[in-house]
C-alpha cells in the first residue's frame, strides 16, 4: 500500500483527492478508540485531552487492563476476559465507571 501511495504521489492528479488510511492488526481500530474516548468524556471521567479527572479512576483503569490482559494471555476470548474482569472490579466502581466498563 505504501508503494502505491508513493507512485500515486508522483502522478499529476488534479481532478480528485485520494487518501490512504491503514492500521495494523497490532493496533485497534481507530474508530473503536474514538468511541471509547467520547464515552469517557460524556461520563465525565476524562477532560478534553483524555486525562483522567480522578486518581481513583486512573488506577482502576490501569489495574483493570492489567487483569484483562492477564486473562487474555491464558487463552480466554476478549469478550470473556472483559466480562470476567468487570466481575472482579464491579464492587470498586462508582456509577460512571460502571457505565463506562459495561460499555466496553
Amino acid at each position: 500500500m505504501l508503494e502505491v501511495a508513493r507512485i500515486l504521489a508522483g502522478q499529476k492528479m488534479d481532478d480528485f483527492c485520494l487518501r490512504f488510511v491503514s492500521f495494523t492488526q497490532e493496533e485497534t481500530h481507530p474508530i473503536f478508540y474514538s468511541r471509547l474516548f467520547k464515552k469517557r468524556l460524556e461520563l465525565g471521567l476524562v477532560d478534553k485531552k483524555d486525562r483522567y479527572l480522578r486518581f481513583h479512576t486512573q488506577q482502576l483503569v490501569k489495574n483493570f487492563l492489567k487483569q484483562f490482559w492477564r486473562l487474555i494471555s491464558t487463552g480466554r476470548s476478549y469478550i470473556e476476559g472483559a466480562k470476567l474482569t468487570f466481575e472482579i472490579f464491579k464492587d470498586d466502581l462508582d456509577e460512571r465507571e460502571q457505565a463506562y466498563f459495561s460499555y466496553l
